[in-house]
């Protein structure tokens, strides 16, 4: 278990063109290709998926630094004969990129059921995986293991969300924000380090803002222009705000999770709530 010698055999073949292609499949499982991704999802085509996926993906990676820190399996490259060519935080197993990639696409391809997004999805996962093995930063079993794990959490997520569908319930809007304070208190109370901060964050601010901001209806857009004019402008507003709060927080894990709270937060509820409000102003006053 945990053998090397597949990881030395790649190593064998790396080459510049090969390091280059591997470390730009690497992104598309991060954290942050993920939170970009899901900022467009959300405020430009559907907010009902956009929030599903986020959460899902979030708690997802949350389990997984959890089993990770649980786990403490040291990375390969720690072997004397073996050289990452990327940087890898935390432990080794299961993998985080084969964890979140496989629950994005396999939860993506449950909601659409089409076969090229199920197409797309394996061969994401498939992708991604091997890119972390050829980078030198993961051992087969845990690409295996984060796949596995991320798409099992994808099929839970689906058939749960079945479930409370078919069974909805109204619920007092101050009980969803106490649920939503709850969790974030708990996240906050037991993220252990940098990952699970971040992550735990994102998930505070995801819910807490769908819940406050009470609205499902996606944005409308006159033309394709508008869609991409504002989409423009909202990434450039979630830059400026991760930026200023990075100048104003002092260093801490704390003050990482809520960093990423006030962020997620900032897409989820007030994004939206500006722009209706700004567009309401503009009618009013043509």
């Amino acid at each position: 278990m945990f053998d090397v010698t597949p990881l030395l055999f790649l190593q064998g073949l790396r080459s510049p063109f090969w390091n280059s292609f591997f470390r730009g499949v690497s992104v598309v499982g991060s954290d942050l290709f993920y939170l970009v991704v899901l900022v467009i999802w959300y405020l430009a085509f559907s907010k009902r998926e956009g929030i599903y996926l986020s959460l899902v993906l979030f708690t997802s990676l949350f389990l997984n630094f959890a089993v990770k820190s649980l786990v403490a399996v040291p990375r390969p490259y720690l072997h004397p004969m073996l050289q990452a060519i990327s940087e890898a935080e935390g432990f080794s197993f299961p993998s985080g990129h084969a964890q979140s990639t496989a629950t994005f696409f396999f939860s993506l391809a449950l909601l659409y059921k089409k076969r090229p997004v199920w197409v797309l999805a394996f061969l994401m996962v498939g992708l991604v995986s091997f890119s972390r093995l050829y980078l030198g930063v993961h051992y087969v079993e845990d690409v295996l293991a984060g796949a596995l794990l991320g798409a099992g959490f994808a099929f839970a997520a689906f058939y749960l969300k079945g479930k409370l569908e078919g069974n909805e319930v109204n619920i007092v809007f101050w009980w969803k924000v106490a649920v939503a304070a709850g969790v974030a208190l708990s996240l906050f109370l037991f993220c252990w380090d940098d990952l699970s901060a971040r992550v735990g964050g994102a998930i505070s601010g995801a819910l807490l803002g769908w819940f406050l901001e009470g609205n499902a209806e996606n944005l409308a857009w006159k033309s394709l222009f508008d869609r991409i004019v504002f989409l423009g402008l909202a990434l450039l507003s979630v830059l400026a705000c991760f930026l200023v709060l990075r100048g104003v927080f002092p260093e801490g894990r704390e003050f990482l999770f809520l960093r990423y709270a006030i962020v997620v937060f900032w897409v989820v509820f007030g994004i939206p709530v500006l722009t209706r409000h700004l567009r309401r102003k503009l009618a009013g006053g043509s």
